[in-house]
């Protein structure tokens, strides 16, 4: 159950997000465990596009442009960005892209923005938290979380992430499919 407030204890997070774990399918286990390296042949196609990118700006360019936009639209700016055609979208996304091609990961300072481009690079420890997570962990749809929410959905990420042999990445990935019913 949604919280209407932006509490929860660290045990209900813990509870909320290994239920969804849990309930996962095999297909959907597949499809977590795979979904960063699928989004990383993204970020390599990029660098086909414009070999001036390294694999960390093209994965810091596809997070800028993943607020408020499906995979399916952040795949799409991301690839029309490196093949340098016109992208529409938020003005920070489009900022945020720009800085990413020079500084890559210190572009984006939000924790979300940052943990994504990290994963898409390959870094599977780090921890995603955007609506969806939030959602799993039981708090209202469409907001974004406070440190201290980030804070617990990723400690109970890792512990999930600990106690099944996965990596943090993939458990947020299965818990993030679960929730939305597909993998996009």
């Amino acid at each position: 159950m949604a919280s209407t407030t932006n509490t929860l204890s660290d045990d209900t997070i813990l509870a909320n997000l290994y239920d969804l774990f849990m309930s996962a399918s095999p297909a959907q286990i597949q499809q977590g465990i795979e979904w960063y390296s699928d989004a990383s042949a993204v970020a390599q196609e990029m660098i086909r596009l414009d070999p001036t990118l390294n694999l960390e700006k093209a994965a810091s360019i596809i997070s800028a442009f993943s607020p408020r936009c499906s995979w399916a639209q952040n795949k799409r700016k991301a690839l029309r960005y490196a093949a340098c055609l016109h992208v529409g979208g938020l003005r920070n996304c489009i900022k945020m892209a720009s800085e990413s091609r020079i500084l890559g990961f210190e572009a984006l300072k939000g924790p979300k923005t940052n943990a994504f481009a990290r994963n898409i690079a390959g870094d599977l420890d780090a921890v995603t938290v955007d609506s969806w997570m939030m959602r799993a962990a039981g708090f209202e749809s469409g907001k974004s979380p406070t440190v201290r929410q980030y804070r617990s959905i990723s400690s109970a990420v890792r512990m999930i992430a600990s106690s099944s042999g996965l990596a943090p990445a993939h458990v947020q990935a299965i818990i993030w499919i679960v929730k939305r019913g597909k993998s996009e």
